[in-house]
């Protein structure tokens, strides 16, 4: 059986389709990487620490801040933590650009917050971000409706 090249074409016809391939590849990678970029570009901006000392406070605990240093604002946002069988939380509804909330607790609590895009964001102290919403234990789910009735 001979080679025709008629039929199979020839050594450069196959590197450039394979070169074409790597570079449409190429391109879809690029460009997924950039939308995943912008999608927490918002979100990376939120910073979440702890210090030991507020001035005029007393030192036995410690003080959680979230500072938003995005150029807009974030919702929902939560300080929680489990204890036992239930959910401690300090939240604030809206969180301006430039500004910052703290809450104080002897726990390391977790923050949660939505975007301007509305996507929910989970964040602990080492800095880990992942989106979703706060995972609570399956008796929280449960009594939920029964934490939310206020005393009368």
């Amino acid at each position: 059986m001979e080679f025709e090249s008629s039929l199979w074409g020839t050594v450069g016809q196959w590197a450039s389709a394979v070169f074409a391939g790597l570079a449409f590849f190429a391109t879809f990678y690029v460009i997924r990487r950039d939308s995943k970029l912008r999608r927490t570009s918002q979100a990376r901006r939120i910073v979440y620490y702890f210090s030991y000392f507020i001035p005029g406070e007393p030192m036995e605990d410690r003080w959680f801040h979230i500072r938003n240093n995005s150029d807009e604002s974030v919702y929902d946002v939560h300080f929680y933590y489990h204890i036992g069988r239930y959910i401690e939380q300090g939240a604030r509804q809206v969180l301006h650009p430039g500004e910052e909330t703290k809450y104080r607790s002897l726990e390391v609590p977790r923050i949660s917050f939505r975007d301007g895009a509305g996507v929910s964001w989970l964040r602990n102290i080492e800095g880990d971000l992942k989106t979703g919403r706060p995972k609570y234990s399956k008796w929280f789910r449960q009594h939920r409706r029964m934490l939310q009735k206020k005393p009368s």
